[in-house]
This record gives structure tokens, sequence and C-alpha cells, in this order.
């Protein structure tokens, strides 16, 4: 009987590596307090990366690293407020669930997201981002993402500045990202 019970109940446990590269498009705002005035930006760019991990059933660890640039419009700040353009990238550490009704979802822990403009000024934070994905075929999810990353600190050629400090809060940066990812799992 238990050999009978054992034919008719079937465990499918997969384990194994995870690459999944990802292109999209990201939008959101960026915002900045210097002396009591306050600076607004309304950002957009581009994003090439991959996360890069371990699955076991349906959950799934491991790393996340990405590069693009993002063009900041000043939306509202003091006159002669100008724009910048930025060329960005991230780590960070994500886990996530694979559901098995072709949804996936998962956080990542940002350990740094820079920010460098043309000026070689550099902005460095931490944070966290939220995705869900929509994966309509078995090697294609389509992605949305929420990132939500504190500046804490500014590297430039005069040196390195803490924030916040007494001339100038945190700055925040929020984004959405929209992407396309081909997620492997060998």
């Amino acid at each position: 009987m238990r050999i009978l019970f054992l034919l008719f109940i079937s465990f499918n446990i997969s384990a194994g590596l995870v690459v999944e590269p990802y292109a999209g498009f990201n939008f959101g705002k960026f915002e900045s307090t210097i002396s009591n005035e306050d600076y607004k930006y309304n950002t957009t760019g581009i994003t090439f990366g991959s996360r890069v991990g371990y699955s076991v059933l349906y959950f799934v660890a491991g790393m996340d690293l990405s590069f693009g640039s993002m063009d900041a419009t000043v939306s509202s700040g003091p006159i002669g407020t100008t724009s910048e353009e930025y060329d960005t990238s991230s780590f960070g550490l994500y886990a996530g669930v694979n559901f098995p009704i072709l949804m996936r979802g998962w956080v990542t822990y940002y350990l740094n997201s820079s920010y460098e403009n043309r000026a070689k000024e550099e902005l460095n934070g931490t944070g966290f981002g939220i995705g869900l994905g929509f994966t309509p075929l078995p090697l294609l999810s389509l992605n949305i993402e929420t990132k939500f990353i504190k500046v804490n600190e500014i590297d430039s050629n005069s040196g390195t500045i803490k924030l916040p400090n007494s001339n100038r809060a945190e700055d925040s940066i929020n984004e959405i990202l929209l992407s396309v990812s081909l997620p492997f799992e060998l």
C-alpha cells in the first residue's frame, strides 16, 4: 500500500543557480535640501543589470548588480538650479518567492547605490526595493520595482561629506523601474 501511495504522490523539488539579466526604464523623484532650500528633480533613465542567486523550491536569494544612466530635470528649486545627468550603479542582496501562478515577488536591500554626475561628484546611499514580476513564458519576466534610496555620503574633489549635516539633509531618490528579464535556472 505504501508503494502505491508513493507512486501517486510526487514532489518536484528543484534547487539551483539562478542568473537573471534585465534591462529597463526607470522614472521617479530626487529631492535634496541644502541650506534650507528645497531642490526637487524628476528623473528618467535606463538600467541594465543582473540578479544572481540560488533557488530552492519556490524561494530564491542572491545578489543584484545594476548600472545605468539617469537624467534629473529640475521640477522646483532656487533660480539658477540646473538639471543633472548621472551614471548610476547599485549593489544589493535580494530574496524572493516564485509563485506557481505566473507571478513572483522580491525585496532587495541595496548596500550601495551610487550616482555620479558630470562634475565627478558622487552621491552614495543605501536603501531598499520591492519588486513584482509577471512570467507569461518560462524564460521571460515583465517586472515592476520601486526603489527607495537615502543618500548619506557625497564624494567630490574637495573631499567626502557625510549626510545629514548642518548644511544639508539626506537626499532621497525614489524610482520605479519597468524592466524585462530572462530568469535562467541552471
